[in-house]
């Protein structure tokens, strides 16, 4: 892949496997631009969780490489640059403190911010996720809807230009699906890049600009929504929508 100047986030020719061998991702060339929403899905074990990961830095791949702006992503971090947020499909797994104000001050704090800033952010996106008043609670007390909305705010704290969402519907009801589907569309308002991982794709494509599709480690459909009707879903273990819905704009919980 060329480089292009608008290009936000990069993976040139990424591969991964795990210790028994098995290939998680196989030569995958990807690049992600400022102020878009992709979908990006694949049925459960087609690699989208562990793209992330590389994606996002939190492991790093065998071969090939990943880039921010151009650079590659561990320079980047160096350089002063937030690394792509991600909110795991488990937000549990990324709420590490005693209470829901230092966990979201936590990311702020690795990132070097003074104290006075790192404050100013956690106040703003608790007050932006509703949480506020339950800043001294532990967020064990928190329900599911209220978890993961501690999750986004805790990634927004350390204000990144993208952020990844890893299943973000799972394990949630029917308000709380719409709600964290106005807040991606609010996150992706504010100029943010937004990829959102999924294989429920009738809950969220209709607000896309972009859709990909992963299957066995590697993206198999890059296009945009509109051509949905003319990919073989099933082939890729996807539920067609079209059994329920009759047009792509349709295909969003995120309106009445």
């Amino acid at each position: 892949m060329t480089m292009n100047e608008n290009e936000l986030l990069k993976a040139e020719n990424i591969t991964y496997k795990f210790a028994d061998g098995t290939v998680g991702i196989d030569g995958v060339s990807v690049a992600f631009y400022p102020d878009e929403l992709t979908v990006l899905a694949g049925r459960n074990g087609s690699g989208k969780t562990i793209l992330s990961r590389l994606l996002s830095g939190i492991i790093t791949p065998e071969s090939g490489t990943v880039r921010c702006r151009g650079l590659p992503l561990d320079k980047y971090i160096k350089s002063g640059g937030v690394r792509p947020g991600i909110v795991f499909q488990d937000p549990e797994y990324q709420i590490l403190s005693e209470s829901v104000w230092d966990d979201v001050m936590l990311g702020p704090a690795n990132l070097g911010m003074d104290k006075k800033s790192a404050e100013e952010r956690a106040f703003f996106e608790l007050e932006r996720f509703g949480l506020l008043h339950k800043r001294d609670m532990h967020p064990y007390y928190l329900s599911g809807g209220e978890k993961r909305r501690l999750a986004m705010a805790g990634v927004l704290a350390m204000n990144p230009e993208i952020i990844i969402f890893d299943e973000p519907f799972a394990n949630l009801d029917y308000p709380s699906i719409k709600n964290t589907i106005s807040e991606i569309l609010r996150i992706r308002a504010d100029g943010r890049s937004v990829i959102i991982l999924t294989h429920e794709i009738e809950k969220i494509l209709g607000e896309a600009d972009r859709l990909m599709i992963i299957d066995s480690g590697r993206i198999v459909e890059d296009t945009t929504p509109d051509k949905l009707p003319q990919i073989d879903l099933a082939g890729y273990g996807l539920r067609n929508p079209f059994t329920t819905y009759s047009k792509i704009s349709d295909l969003t919980w995120g309106r009445d």
